[in-house]
C-alpha cells in the first residue's frame, strides 16, 4: 500500500506539528514533509496522528487471557486491542505453573512477527514467578518459585529471546544474581510484587534492573524513613516507572508525583488489563483466581486489586485531563517510552524508516482509525 496522511496534527519529536504529511509505503514510513503525494490520501483534518500505542503489560481483554489453553487467545487479544489504538503488545503472564508459563511463552513466540489480524505481538512479559509471597497480590502463591537459573530455564529454555520483560522481587535469595544474568542476556528486568527496601532496590538497579512494575502497587508504601522500592525507583536515573493510570490504582496526585520525579521520558503507561476489559461487570478470572468486577474495578474476594479494565487511550486521556500532562508527553508515555524499554527502535515514533504503526485520534482522544504495519485495521 502507498498512501499519504494529510492535515492531521502529527506527533514528531515530542511535539504536535501541523502542515506536515506522512507517506506510508509497503508498511514503512517513507516520507515526512509538506505537500507530499501518493496514490491514495487519508484526510486527517481535526485529528491527531500518533505512533500506535504499545502495551508492554497486559494479561487479557475481551474475555480471553493470554494464559488460556486456547490457541486463539493471543490473536483474540490482538484483534481487540487495535480498537483502543494499540498496534503492538507483550502478552503478559501472571504467576502460574511452569507448564502454563512455558506454553504461553511458546505461543507468544509463535505469534511474534505473524499476522494476528490486529496488534503485533512483540514477545512476552513474565510477571513472575520470582516474586514475594508477602506482596503477591492476585498472583498464585503456590506457583511462586526461587529465582534460580534452573527455574528460569525450565520456563524459557529455547525461547529466551522472546522474553522481553521479566518481573522479579529482588529481596529473595539469589535474585540479584539472576537479575544480573538476565540483564546481561538483554532481558528487561522489572522490580515487582516485592518487600524490598531502598538499599536492596538500589542493589537490583546496580545489577541491571531498569524498571518498576505498576509503581506503588504490589510493593511497600513510600515512607519518609523507609522509602523502599518506590523511593528508589523515583530517584534512580535510567529506571522507568510503569503506571496504571485508571485513577483507581493511583490517585492523580501520585501520578503527578511520578511524572515530576521521573520526567515524562521515564514513565510508561500500561493497562495491566484482565479479561473483563471491554466486557460488562461480573465474575471473571486471572491466572486461575476468581476476580469480581464492579464499577470497572477488578478485585479478589478480599478486595485486593487484580489487574484493571483500563485501555491505553483512556490512560492517555486520564494523564491529560486529570494530571495535566501535555498531550505530546502523554502520548510519548504510551509509544516511544515503552518501545525504548524493550529495545524496539523502529516502533513508537513517526520517523522515516520506522514501521507504519499509527493511530488517528479525535479531539476527545477516542480512536478514529488504526494502521498496523501500514494496513488499516478493523476496529
Amino acid at each position: 500500500m502507498d498512501f499519504c496522511i494529510r492535515n492531521a496534527a502529527v506527533l514528531l519529536d515530542g511535539e504536535l506539528r501541523t502542515g506536515v504529511d506522512v507517506r506510508v509505503r509497503d508498511g514503512i514510513i517513507a516520507q515526512i514533509g509538506p505537500s507530499l503525494s501518493a496514490p491514495e490520501t487519508v484526510n486527517g483534518e481535526g485529528l491527531v496522528l500518533s505512533p500506535g500505542f504499545i502495551d508492554i503489560h497486559i494479561h487479557a481483554i475481551a474475555g480471553k487471557e493470554c494464559q488460556d489453553d486456547d490457541p486463539d487467545a493471543i490473536p483474540h487479544m490482538a484483534r481487540a486491542l487495535v480498537r483502543h489504538g494499540v498496534t503492538s503488545f507483550l502478552p503478559t503472564t501472571a504467576t502460574e505453573t511452569v507448564q502454563n508459563l512455558r506454553r504461553t511463552l511458546i505461543r507468544a513466540a509463535e505469534w511474534s512477527g505473524q499476522d494476528t489480524g490486529g496488534a503485533a505481538v512483540l514477545g512476552c512479559h513474565l510477571e513472575g514467578p520470582f516474586l514475594s509471597m508477602a506482596r503477591k497480590g492476585a498472583q498464585r502463591g503456590d506457583c511462586i518459585l526461587p529465582p534460580t537459573r534452573e527455574n528460569w530455564l525450565a520456563i524459557a529454555e529455547g525461547y529466551e529471546k522472546y522474553v522481553r520483560i521479566i518481573a522479579i522481587a529482588p529481596e529473595n535469595p539469589g535474585a540479584l544474581d539472576l537479575i544480573g544474568y538476565l540483564a546481561g542476556q538483554g532481558v528487561t528486568v522489572s522490580l515487582a510484587h516485592t518487600e524490598a527496601d531502598y538499599e536492596t532496590s538500589m542493589a537490583a538497579f546496580d545489577a541491571g534492573a531498569r524498571e518498576a512494575t505498576h509503581l506503588f502497587n504490589g510493593m511497600v508504601p513510600l515512607a519518609h524513613r523507609s522509602p523502599g522500592v518506590v523511593g528508589a525507583s523515583l530517584v534512580r536515573d535510567g529506571v522507568a516507572a510503569e503506571i496504571i493510570a485508571d485513577l483507581v490504582h493511583l490517585h492523580p496526585g501520585a501520578l503527578a508525583l511520578v511524572v515530576r520525579s521521573k520526567g515524562p521520558a521515564g514513565v510508561v503507561l500500561i493497562s495491566d488489563a484482565m479479561a473483563a476489559t471491554d466486557l460488562p461487570d461480573g465474575e471473571y478470572s486471572l491466572a486461575g483466581s476468581k476476580v469480581f468486577v464492579r464499577d470497572r474495578q477488578a478485585r479478589l474476594q478480599d478486595g485486593t486489586l487484580a489487574g484493571s479494565t483500563l485501555t491505553l487511550e483512556v490512560a492517555v486521556r486520564n494523564m491529560v485531563r486529570s494530571v495535566g500532562v501535555p498531550l505530546p508527553q502523554a502520548l510519548g508515555m504510551a509509544t516511544i517510552n515503552p518501545a525504548r524499554q524493550i529495545g524496539e527502535t523502529r516502533r513508537g515514533r513517526i520517523e522515516t524508516g520506522c514501521v507504519a504503526d499509527l493511530v488517528l485520534l479525535r479531539g476527545d482522544l477516542s480512536v478514529e482509525s488504526v494502521y498496523v504495519g501500514g494496513v488499516r485495521a478493523k476496529i
